[in-house]
């Protein structure tokens, strides 16, 4: 077991047994001289009419005594103190190992915390970083300045979206815009809320868009898709035609909104006609550009309550001023049979 100090039961040391005896024989040679010099006193030994009698040497006898325990405190004290010391000089010693160790350990102990501080929580990330990390190191040993000033602008553009992903914003083009919103439609679990742009009218007769519709028909999740144009007349045989087509797709249920047929809404300035709300504003996409599949580019907002908010206003409202397809067909029906009369 330990002792108070530290030291355990360890074997005391010369110096310290010669102060322990020291200490024995003066407390005996106090104890036993006090008690002769009562017994003799007792008995009238000490006979005080005899010259030089030992009654007349007590004083000298009492001050021998208590210097005989002055030493002993004062050794003690000393011991004390020498104690303290070797403790403080073996605590030193070890403060100093340990700071050693640490200077020694210094690049090592960096390392693991750069490491801890960009771990993403994710072990399918954790070799791709220390691979790049390793990667970088050594291409940064290449001595060539044209070769470190095109590294850096690679890098310069990544950190510029990795700041975007702080938030929860990803940006995609292309092939990469195909297979987060593939991956989207098919992960979804309760709803789905899109609209859809005149301007995308192409991309849903591509392989595309035949795949978003698959997905929509495994998927879990039912899914709203509202068409937007900004008048009637835009809406021509081929676009009636897509959303038939896209209304006999399981779990799809199609809408139609005409903005010139509603004057309570307008889309904010800085949202796109066509995007897609996924679980209730757990992912938010925009189409920022159209074209062909190649050139389809999209913002998405992932667990944004300030984005998910804005959207779920837009869709209360666009709910609000739209029609069933079936409706939407009904009415033009009844136009066009007006129209026929005489």
């Amino acid at each position: 077991m330990t002792t108070a100090s530290g030291q355990g039961n360890q074997p005391r040391p010369p110096g310290r047994r010669w102060l322990d005896v020291l200490e024995i024989l003066t407390v005996a040679a106090v104890v036993l001289g006090g008690i002769v010099i009562a017994v003799l006193d007792m008995f009238d030994v000490l006979d005080p009419t005899s010259a030089g009698g030992l009654r007349e040497k007590i004083p000298a006898i009492t001050l021998l005594l208590l210097g005989l325990v002055g030493g002993q405190l004062a050794f003690e004290r000393y011991r004390q103190l020498r104690n303290l010391q070797e403790n403080l000089d073996t605590n030193q010693q070890q403060l100093d190992t340990v700071a050693k160790t640490v200077q020694q350990l210094g690049p090592k102990l960096e390392q693991v915390r750069d490491s801890v501080a960009i771990q993403p929580g994710d072990a399918r990330f954790d070799s791709a970083l220390r691979e790049v990390s390793l990667g970088l190191q050594s291409a940064l040993k290449i001595d060539n300045d044209v070769f470190s000033k095109m590294i850096f602008r690679h890098l310069a553009g990544f950190r510029d979206r990795v700041s975007e992903w702080r938030d929860g914003t990803f940006r995609t083009r292309g092939e990469e815009y195909h297979r987060l919103l593939l991956d989207l439609y098919r992960s979804a679990q309760t709803n789905v809320v899109s609209t859809s742009a005149s301007a995308y009218q192409a991309t849903w007769r591509s392989t595309l868009g035949d795949r978003l519709l698959a997905a929509h028909a495994t998927g879990k999740a039912k899914v709203e898709r509202i068409f937007v144009y900004n008048r009637r007349e835009e809406i021509t045989q081929d676009a009636v035609e897509e959303m038939r087509r896209q209304s006999r797709v399981r779990n799809v249920s199609i809408y139609v909104y005409i903005k010139d047929a509603d004057p309570f809404f307008r889309f904010p300035a800085d949202v796109s006609d066509d995007f897609t709300m996924v679980d209730d504003g757990e992912v938010i996409g925009t189409t920022l550009t159209f074209g062909d599949e190649n050139k389809l580019t999209a913002a998405w907002y992932f667990r944004n309550p300030q984005q998910a908010r804005k959207f779920k206003e837009i869709v209360d409202a666009l709910r609000s001023g739209s029609k069933s397809l079936a409706a939407f067909e009904a009415e033009a029906q009844a136009q066009a049979g007006e129209g026929e009369e005489p």
